[in-house]
């Protein structure tokens, strides 16, 4: 597992950065764009080895973005990320992402999907999975998030959660040291979404070398369940506000919700 820095860390869209550029000649920094247009500016994160933590904050105050930074699919116009002590330098198989879109592949069955995620991450690290293994582990995945009678069944046989599940027996499939969920329930009905926040608590719980995982989500309520942690974003330009402690025991059930602690909590973070 590792820990992961984000130390004065600031974004803004290139087509911001590529007209002050032309402008300026010149590398352009956080200082020379109006807070209005820096989608980050200075943020400060750390999340510690094996930690649950998430983000919450208003549209447009940086948490996806913050997420795609660490994912390595976007590039941060200034600052420094250290997973453990080394920099990250664009996407690596030591980060899996679950996405709010269903990110699983039409052509491929269930299985098929969690054996790909297997695969790669057997070949960018040296692992030497035979295919026999592969299979043995996606079956037991698949398992994990209750999708063992879908593993033969393509995507569009499956409903929005069916998919989700497959998307999240994948990322934890391929054994990475951080999981990166970009609002990954945002698109379900209620129900489900609370089946599967039962379900993500249950698997990171059950982990015999808990993961470090940054989850990204606007419900405050499945914030609190899930984390150990809560970070409060500022809005344009992203920046931390508040970091809240969670001091409720897992598991957190739907009796916890009535806790007055858990009430307490909820109240202060929407204010």
């Amino acid at each position: 597992m590792s820990s992961l820095d984000m130390i004065d860390v600031s974004y803004a869209y290139p087509d911001e950065v590529d007209k002050l550029k032309t402008r300026k000649h010149r590398h352009v920094t956080a200082e020379d764009i109006p807070d209005e247009d820096l989608v980050l500016k200075h943020l400060n994160l750390h999340v510690a080895d094996g930690e649950f933590l998430c983000l919450v904050g208003h549209s447009g105050c940086g948490k996806s973005t913050t997420l795609r930074i660490l994912a390595g699919l976007q590039k941060p116009l200034g600052g420094r990320i250290l997973i453990g002590d080394e920099p990250l330098d664009g996407p690596g198989m030591n980060r899996s992402v679950v996405f709010q879109n269903y990110a699983i592949f039409p052509w491929m069955k269930a299985k098929q999907n969690v054996e790909f995620g297997i695969h790669q991450a057997s070949l960018e690290l040296h692992r030497g999975l035979s295919k026999e293994r592969i299979s043995e582990i996606a079956d037991e995945y698949l398992a994990k998030v209750n999708m063992s009678r879908a593993a033969d069944l393509y995507p569009y046989q499956l409903s929005g959660g069916m998919q989700q599940r497959v998307a999240i027996a994948r990322a934890l499939a391929m054994d990475t040291e951080i999981l990166l969920f970009d609002e990954p329930f945002g698109a379900l009905d209620i129900k489900t979404r609370r089946e599967l926040q039962g379900l993500m608590e249950g698997l990171w719980m059950s982990d015999e070398s808990r993961k470090t995982a940054i989850f990204v989500t606007h419900d405050v309520e499945e914030a609190i369940v899930l984390a150990q942690r809560v970070v409060i974003m500022y809005a344009r330009p992203g920046r931390v506000k508040e970091v809240v402690d969670i001091d409720i025991p897992y598991p957190r059930t739907q009796e916890t919700k009535m806790s007055p602690r858990f009430l307490e909590l909820k109240n202060h973070i929407w204010s």
